[in-house]
């Protein structure tokens, strides 16, 4: 028979493999309470979401894209577009950073930061998007306006909940899609944030008029009241 301080000693090592095992656990429940609190914190913000395209295609070829915000901003909503000054879309993305600074300052302030996050957060994939139902698209483009083909939505960008804005790389270097339209796509994802993370919206209907007002071809005057009244 152990005598009474055996059994003491094999009780005290006991304890030593009992914590070795309890550790783990306990670094496993910060760390699902951590990302937990991380989860809330971006809840208004990453969503998954993202801008969509239609494209025509034609023996499985894309013959011709549109963003949807242009496309309803023309045809929806009657506005006429504004025309390119360059065939690099990352160059009209600035040119209208820069039209917001000079022209719509207080937006502009409101807008840099989500600028900011969207521009350090590109990543350009060969891969196809997952379609985010998000859209609540309206109207369609005619079937008569793609000769031998179909139209199709496909989603051209994806802001996920990793904080990375996926963006189509064949769409992106598609000569068919139109530079104006890859720029817009862009802002389409900065405004879309804004309106996420400022008043929770779920969907992207207002993003898609604010976009398409940006580039239209209004006066100044009444781009800045028009906006009031969308996001009012």
């Amino acid at each position: 028979n152990s005598t009474f301080g055996e059994k003491m000693k094999k009780l005290s090592s006991q304890p030593v493999f009992i914590s070795k095992r309890k550790i783990p656990a306990a670094i496993f429940s910060l760390f699902v309470l951590v990302f937990c609190l991380k989860s809330v914190t971006y809840a208004g913000d990453k969503i998954g979401n993202g801008g969509g395209l239609w494209a025509c295609t034609a023996d499985k070829v894309l013959r011709k894209g549109m963003l949807v915000d242009l496309y309803e901003a023309s045809e929806e909503l009657g506005l006429s577009i504004i025309a390119p000054t360059s065939k690099d879309p990352m160059v009209l993305v600035g040119e209208l950073a820069d039209f917001l600074r000079e022209n719509l300052s207080e937006l502009s302030e409101k807008l840099e930061p989500h600028y900011a996050s969207v521009m350090g957060s590109i990543r350009y994939v060969n891969a196809n998007l997952t379609i985010v139902d998000d859209a609540l698209f309206r109207i369609s483009p005619l079937p008569l306006s793609c000769p031998g083909g179909t139209w199709e939505y496909l989603q051209f960008a994806n802001f996920t909940i990793l904080n990375s804005v996926l963006i189509r790389k064949d769409l992106w270097e598609s000569n068919v899609v139109p530079a104006l339209d890859k720029s817009a796509l862009i802002w389409h994802e900065v405004i879309y944030r804004w309106l996420r993370v400022e008043f929770k919206d779920t969907n992207s209907v207002r993003a898609r008029q604010l976009v398409g007002l940006l580039y239209s071809q209004l006066p100044v005057k009444e781009i800045s009241f028009q906006m009031e009244q969308v996001i009012e």
